[in-house]
């Protein structure tokens, strides 16, 4: 076999097609030998031919073109060659013996030729290929450098290889359908070539060229590549913009930007407009850009392969509307006005609106103005504005609205109408300008002449204004003015001209006074003139004197009559009386200090300053009596005092007088406001320098002394006197009297709050401030605050406890949602989130001239919607607010209602999945179930019980009668049996739960605790039936007070339960108003429940509630003495068990836990069945 032969695989393959015996033809078949090897070349044709005269032969072609027979027949006639021979058997083989490229490299042909005709009986070829591996490939030129759409030719040449080889081309490592040339070798020494045809353009240039050579000498990964890169010179690409076309307002900076692409790169571009060059520049600019500007502009360049490269830009330049018309027009009575507006823009304008000054409601759209000559000359007089809007956007910037306009002055011939004068209420200052102008509505036209007088039509003035260049006092008086034309003559119209004076003192105050402690009758005045009349103001130290409250001071200003056009005189005293001086009219130290008298009106102000400086003794001024130093250091005390005239400060320790030597020094300064500071230094301090140190201060008028101790640095001591100066919702600002810092200047501060009723405390480092702002607090809530004085020796003890509520937050209070009016049922309906004040709904309804008026107030009672019927026609709106209960002033936003006919229901089945649908009907189902199990339990399964006591034995006779009033609802079936007879009754009287009545709660009539639903008449009485069905039955939807129903003591709900209860009390004030319109009988002649039991039996009851669970086991007193006797041990009456042990375990539970709760709705069985039988 040739694949052991040649230690390869060999592809070979002869086909032999013989027709009738006569004619064949067949394929070429490649066959590859490596050179020396041994190749056989078969030759197979039908045995039948060998009966034929014919010949046998192989020829072979080289590749160089030559032709020759190798064998013929069996004999050969070239070296290297033999033949396997054998006609008979159709074998005819070529045996070839060492290969070589020079002579066996070509075509083999088997071929059979008939003797004497030369026709072929049988032929084949092989064509045998001497494999030789292929040279390197070599690309030229190497990295050419090319112009665009040049042609220009790249080659990949490969020397030898057998066969030929296969040049691939790639680009950029892709395969393409390039334009190729391919020349095959003859020979071993002839190259290969394939030349690849490249038309460069700029998307070549940097491209990567790569050629493969391989041929079927080598492995596939023997493939052999060569690469080179080429450079593309490419004529110049424009773009321009930013954007074409370029958009620019007017006036504004237009820039046009050239961008070239090229290689070579330009420099320079050339600009040209209107085939005119203007710029070079690749950016050309065009300042404060016009209208002749826009159009057209080219841009071009050239790197001098050749082709220009040019690009033209639009330049388009945007201005605002510019509107046109006449500026005036005149025309007669009843004559219809068409004015024209005139408008230029770009873009085009896409609104033109007519308005007219001091109408509002006029407007009108589109060109022309258009005006009945039926209206009025005054309704169409006026001045008309044509407005137009356009929208432009230049490039890179947004949209902008720009707008034109243009006034046009209509004047329809008419005659003047109101007449007006401006300002309405004139005022001007003595010896100043007024100026009052006249004018008439409508003005009339022609412009009428205005005439001027004063009181008695003494002419003043002509024209539309009249001024007054000085005004006197006697300037003003009434002034009128009327106007006339051709047409027509106008109102008069008046106004009041006030001339008003500033205050000017008439009387001073010295400046300043010397008087002395315990002088009498001390008083001081001053007065000023002016108009309108000045009020008067006191101060002392800038603080202002309330005459009307001080207790120090008393101020008079007697009454004066003044005539027309003149000023006041207004005198005013500041006596010194008072019930809080010596003597209510001495003088005191106090009184020291910078008084001011200040006049005031509506056009000035005029003061007087006085210093008033009190004679008096010394009186201490320092705040505490106490110095801190420790041994070792310096100690300076000081001692302040206040007195006038000047004092004289003295020192003493025990009895020793001190005087200024080491280790004492002595020093007075004066500070200020009579008070002056007197200091001992002590330059070293020992043991024997702590104690009492006295500072003695004196003058003229006496002597004062005081203690001060020298002691050890400490801890400081608590702060006095905590306050809120600032009440916010948040926040609040904490001031305090501070305490003695115990010797260190650095003592910092700590506050203490929590809220009251529950809540830990938290903490607030306010360091050195003081007041400190402490934050972080919720909005009308009660806090306690304390506060505590830190040093490095230790803290002080606590200040007193200060009880603050924080501000409400107006911004939280919500906005009332899903607001509708129901025309058809005349009902508004709203929804109100969760807040946890109470709130009250505030309801407004539009008057025709879209303002408000109020219309109702509804308490919220913490419900979560709200509904009012509005029974007033023609509704064109409505609006709801929510305010504070407490304080109605505090509202939130307001909420307008949608009006519709009918109101859609937000809540349907429709939004709930189907598997919810039948949950909630299974869980129906269920529920029902365990109803009549219940029901058949309770009925049908209760066993014998022994003999019952009577309704009367525990709750006391029937009171109830016959005739009485069913409040419009249903009772069919329902009886005095049913009711006060029913063991269910007796049973809840008995043990204290609360039984529900058989009425249904939509029928149950609507009281107050001041209403009655009993069904008696007869003026009831203290055992009745009704006012304990009151006491368990309160108004539906109110909340239950533990001091009326008797079922829930204090005891149980505690202060959180009272405080909602007083707050919904609060809140529910105006609903509670409401209720009590039905007009149901009360009966006042009740007693109120805690009446029923004396002061003394009240007292063993929590909070003094007969009904409410003991908090406490206590012993048996004798105010638990029944009359009865002991009903412990009796079974109960209708179930007929012992109820001894019910209550003693009841008992018994309520002394093992008192803070257990009971059960709800559920009281003390025993003390119930007592009051009961008291009853």
């Amino acid at each position: 076999m040739l694949e052991m032969l040649f230690g390869r695989k060999m592809s070979f393959r002869v086909l032999l097609l013989v027709l009738s015996g006569l004619s064949c033809r067949a394929e070429e078949d490649v066959l590859d030998v490596l050179e020396g090897q041994d190749v056989v070349l078969k030759c197979r044709f039908s045995p039948e031919l060998s009966s034929t005269d014919s010949a046998l032969s192989w020829i072979r072609s080289r590749r160089t073109g030559e032709h020759d027979n190798v064998v013929i027949g069996d004999r050969t006639f070239s070296l290297g060659y033999a033949v396997n021979y054998a006609p008979g058997e159709g074998i005819y083989d070529l045996i070839i013996k060492g290969t070589s490229y020079e002579r066996d490299n070509g075509n083999f042909e088997c071929r059979k030729v008939e003797s004497g005709s030369g026709k072929r009986l049988h032929t084949s070829t092989v064509e045998l290929v001497v494999l030789l591996p292929p040279g390197a490939p070599n690309l030229s030129p190497a990295n050419p450098i090319l112009t665009e759409s040049r042609p220009f030719n790249i080659s990949c040449a490969s020397t030898g290889g057998s066969p030929p080889p296969v040049i691939t081309w790639f680009k950029n490592n892709e395969p393409g359908d390039f334009n190729v040339v391919y020349e095959a070798s003859r020979t071993r020494d002839q190259p290969s070539i394939s030349t690849l045809i490249v038309s460069p353009s700029k998307e070549d240039d940097g491209s990567e060229f790569k050629c493969s050579v391989w041929n079927r000498a080598i492995a596939k990964e023997q493939t052999m590549e060569e690469k080179t890169t080429i450079f593309v010179n490419y004529f110049p690409r424009i773009t321009v913009g930013p954007e074409n076309p370029v958009r620019v307002e007017r006036d504004e900076t237009a820039e046009l930007h050239c961008d070239v692409d090229s290689k070579p790169s330009v420099t320079e571009v050339k600009w040209m407009r209107n085939d005119r060059f203007i710029n070079v520049n690749f950016k050309h600019l065009i300042p404060r850009a016009n209208l002749k500007d826009a159009g057209t502009y080219k841009c071009q360049a050239d790197n001098g392969l050749g082709e220009i490269g040019e690009q033209e830009l639009e330049l388009d330049v945007l201005f605002a509307p510019e509107v046109s018309v006449p500026a005036m027009r005149e025309f007669g009575e009843n004559e219809e006005i068409l004015i024209h507006c005139n408008v230029t823009a770009n873009p085009p304008a896409h609104s033109v609106v007519w308005s007219k000054a001091d109408d509002p409601e006029f407007r009108q759209v589109g060109s022309p103005l258009r005006l009945p000559g039926s209206n009025s000359a005054a309704q169409n007089n006026g001045l008309y504005t044509c407005t137009a809007t356009n929208v432009i956007q230049p490039t890179n910037k947004q949209k902008m609205e720009r707008t034109g306009n243009a006034t046009i002055s209509i004047a329809v011939k008419h005659a003047p109408g109101a007449t007006f004068i401006l300002p309405e209420k004139p005022t001007v200052l003595e010896g100043g300008r007024v100026t009052m102008e006249c004018g008439s509505k409508p003005p009339g036209y022609p412009l009428p002449e205005i005439t001027w007088w004063k009181d008695e039509r003494s002419i003043v003035a002509t024209g539309s204004s009249f001024t007054l260049d000085a005004a006197r006092l006697d300037s003003g008086g009434k002034y009128y003015c009327q106007a006339t034309n051709i047409m027509g003559t106008g109102s008069v119209a008046e106004t009041l001209l006030q001339v008003y004076q500033e205050p000017k003192l008439d009387i001073k105050l010295k400046s300043t006074i010397v008087k002395r402690s315990g002088d009498t009758g001390y008083h001081i005045a001053c007065s000023a003139i002016g108009k309108p009349k000045p009020k008067i103001m006191w101060f002392k130290n800038g603080v202002e004197i309330d005459g009307s409250t001080s207790n120090l001071y008393q101020i008079t200003v007697p009454e004066q009559e003044v005539r027309s056009n003149e000023a006041y005189n207004v005198l005013s005293t500041l006596k010194f009386v008072g019930p809080d001086r010596i003597s209510k009219d001495h003088l005191m130290a106090t009184d020291r200090g910078e008084y001011t008298c200040r006049f005031e009106n509506e056009v000035g102000v005029a003061e007087s300053v006085m210093l008033l400086r009190i004679e008096h003794s010394p009186v201490v001024r320092h705040q505490h009596n106490k110095v801190a130093a420790d041994q070792g250091e310096t100690a300076v005390i000081a001692c302040r005092m206040q007195a006038y005239p000047s004092i004289r400060f003295e020192w003493s320790k025990g009895n020793s007088l001190l005087t200024d030597r080491p280790p004492h020094s002595m020093t007075m300064t004066e500070l200020g406001d009579d008070i002056f500071e007197g200091v001992l230094t002590i330059s070293h301090v020992d043991d024997s320098t702590y104690g009492e140190y006295a500072c003695k201060a004196s003058n003229q008028l006496g002597a004062q002394k005081t203690l001060i101790t020298l002691q050890p640095k400490g801890k400081p001591e608590k702060p006095r006197d905590a306050r809120a100066v600032e009440v916010f919702s948040d926040s609040l600002m904490l001031e305090w009297d501070e305490g003695f810092n115990g010797g260190y200047n650095k003592t910092t501060y700590n506050v203490e709050y929590k809220k009251i009723g529950g809540g830990s405390a938290q903490y607030s480092d306010c360091r050195w401030r003081n007041p400190c702002n402490i934050t972080g607090l919720e909005q009308n809530t009660k806090y306690q605050f304390k506060v505590k004085a830190v040093n490095i020796r230790g803290d002080s003890d606590w200040s007193r406890d200060i009880s603050v509520t924080t501000a409400v937050d107006v911004t939280k209070i919500p906005q009332p949602e899903e607001i509708f009016y129901e025309s058809s049922s005349k009902t508004v309906f709203f929804n109100v989130v969760n807040y946890p004040m109470g709130l009250v709904a505030k309801i407004e309804l539009q008057n025709p001239d879209e303002t408000w008026r109020p219309h109702a107030r509804l308490g919220m009672n913490d419900r979560t919607y709200g509904q009012m019927d509005i029974a007033e026609p023609d509704i064109t709106g409505i609006r709801v607010r929510l305010c504070l209960g407490t304080d109605e002033s505090l509202c939130g936003e307001y909420g307008t209602a949608e009006i519709v006919e009918v109101r859609e229901t937000k809540y349907s089945t429709a939004g709930l999945p189907i598997e919810g649908v039948i949950a909630i009907a299974i869980f129906a189902v269920l529920l029902a179930i365990a109803a009549i199990g219940l029901v058949i339990k309770c009925c049908f399964c209760s066993t014998p019980k022994p003999k019952k006591l009577t309704k009367d034995d525990i709750a006391g006779p029937n009171r109830l009668q016959n005739n009485h009033n069913t409040y419009n609802y249903d009772n069919k079936g329902v009886s005095a049996k049913d009711t006060a007879d029913s063991p269910d009754v007796i049973k809840s009287q008995m043990y204290g739960y609360n039984y529900a009545p058989s009425v249904a709660t939509a029928q149950t009539p609507a009281v107050g605790y001041d209403q009655s639903s009993s069904t008696s008449n007869n003026g009831g009485s203290v055992n009745s039936q009704d006012s304990l069905w009151n006491v368990k039955h309160p108004v539906t939807g109110m909340p239950v007070d533990p001091s009326v129903n008797g079922y829930i003591g204090a005891g149980y709900y505690g202060e959180q339960y009272t405080q909602q209860y007083n707050q919904y009390n609060q809140y529910n004030q105006p609903q509670q108003l409401q209720q009590q319109q039905y007009n149901y009988e009360e009966y006042p002649h009740y007693p109120n429940p805690e009446e029923y039991i004396g002061d003394r039996n009240r007292a063993y009851y929590p909070n003094g509630d007969v009904y409410a669970m003991t908090n406490k086991s206590r012993s048996r007193l004798d105010s638990d003495y029944s009359p009865y006797g002991d009903v412990s041990g009796l079974p109960d009456p209708y179930t007929g068990h012992d109820i001894s042990d019910e209550l003693r375990n009841q008992d018994m539970s309520l002394s093992q836990d008192d803070s257990a709760p009971p059960p709800e709705g559920y009281s003390t069985p025993s003390r119930r069945v007592i009051r009961e039988i008291i009853v």
